[in-house]
Formats: structure tokens, sequence, C-alpha cells
């Protein structure tokens, strides 16, 4: 690896671990009007925000492995739009299953 392919890499990581925090931030600030839009309880709310800790256990699997596979700057390009993407989802979420299912991925 070149030194500004070296670079590079650090600069995605850093952009990934930038962007991160700030999609979930805006999501946690929207838990309270998704509640209120969804009629639910707050124990339904919490069963539904289950979800993320469901996912994130095989999401470690796979992206420790994609990364040994790919590398961290080729894994990076892969997955940063659709991660990006899947933070949308609880906004659009129905139910307490599919608000279950929205944090999952």
């Amino acid at each position: 690896m070149t030194p500004n392919m070296a670079k590079y890499a650090v600069l995605m990581c850093m952009i990934v671990f930038f962007v991160q925090p700030i999609h979930l931030g805006l999501w946690l600030s929207r838990v309270a009007e998704v509640q209120f839009t969804l009629e639910r309880t707050k124990a339904q709310l919490a069963i539904a925000h289950l979800g993320m800790p469901c996912g994130l256990l095989p999401s470690l699997y796979v992206a420790g492995r994609t990364v040994g596979k790919l590398g961290a700057r080729r894994a990076l390009l892969i997955v940063f739009v659709p991660m990006l993407s899947a933070d949308v989802l609880p906004s659009l979420a129905s139910g307490t299953p599919s608000l279950f299912v929205a944090p999952f991925f």
C-alpha cells in the first residue's frame, strides 16, 4: 500500500467515525416523535429498540471478515452509502415490528 492510499484509507475511516454518531444522534433526537406518531408505549418502544443490538452482533462478525478479505478502504467504499441509507429506515417505520427491523440493518 502506498502512502497516499494509506492516507486515503485513514481519511475514509475518520469520515465514517465522524458521520455515524451524527446519524445516531439524529435518530435519538427523533425517538419521542416516532413514539408519538406510532402511538406506542414506552415498553413497546423499548422492545423495538432491541433491534439495534440484535443487528450489531451479526454485523460485527460479517464486518470483521469483510475487512479482512477486502481491506478497510474497499470495505468502506462499498458499505458507506448503504450504511447512511439504512439510517433513514427507523423514520419510515409503520409499527413495532418494522421499528425493530429498521435499526437491525
